[in-house]
């Protein structure tokens, strides 16, 4: 896997990445199991609405009771069991989508993971209750379903909250997972003469992105 870099010269770098997969797999699950948001579920219903409980990762301590069963009233079908399943669900960090898109031969998630901007992990629980306590704060007490809806939503954001009270922010990982991925320099090359090469084969910018598409933007 190759990524491509221009210079301050003009030239275009050709690096080869370099990572150990077994590492970035135990990273991930680390990161899953201290950093994923955590929120507690309860359905009741057929065994067609329950969780896939053997996803180990993301579905933790879980939990089914037989609650009966309900009588069917189409005469060739079967009367359902009905069962109320309990568990806590793990939502990973987007950190871990980047690692596994990495794993798959992407380089943009291998630049995103290099050079963080946080945009599409989720805000912290102190950020979410404050905003949420300026929308309730503005409310009139007039509307009164809407002040109580959102209160509600409130109490729910501060339980959850106390659920990840033990939960670590995401952010110290980006460079832990950084630290795993080596760019070794393979090659340069001059971009006027890969212009020249462009030109005389009269590629287009879908041919250069077929060819690979993390070489297009040194173009752009």
């Amino acid at each position: 896997m190759y990524y491509y870099k221009k210079d301050e010269s003009g030239r275009i770098e050709k690096y080869s990445i370099v990572f150990n997969k077994e590492a970035l797999i135990a990273l991930k699950i680390e990161i899953i199991n201290n950093c994923s948001e955590i929120s507690h579920k309860e359905v009741t219903g057929p065994l067609t609405v329950a969780p896939n409980h053997f996803d180990f990762l993301r579905i933790r301590n879980y939990k089914e009771v037989k609650e009966g069963r309900v009588h069917s009233r189409d005469f060739y079908s079967q009367n359902e069991v009905i069962y109320t399943f309990s568990y806590d669900l793990y939502e990973p960090p987007y950190l871990v989508e980047l690692i596994d898109e990495l794993l798959e031969g992407n380089i943009e998630a291998m630049e995103e993971i290099i050079n963080p901007s946080f945009k599409k992990e989720k805000e912290s629980f102190n950020d979410r209750i404050q905003k949420l306590e300026e929308e309730i704060s503005n409310i009139p007490n007039l509307n009164y379903a809407e002040k109580v809806s959102k209160l509600e939503d409130l109490k729910n954001l501060v339980e959850t909250a106390k659920l990840n009270s033990n939960q670590e922010d995401v952010r110290k990982y980006y460079k832990k997972v950084a630290d795993e991925i080596s760019l070794w320099l393979v090659d340069t090359i001059d971009i006027d003469h890969v212009e020249k090469v462009i030109s005389f084969f009269d590629l287009s910018k879908d041919n250069i992105k077929t060819l690979n598409q993390n070489f297009l933007y040194l173009f752009e």
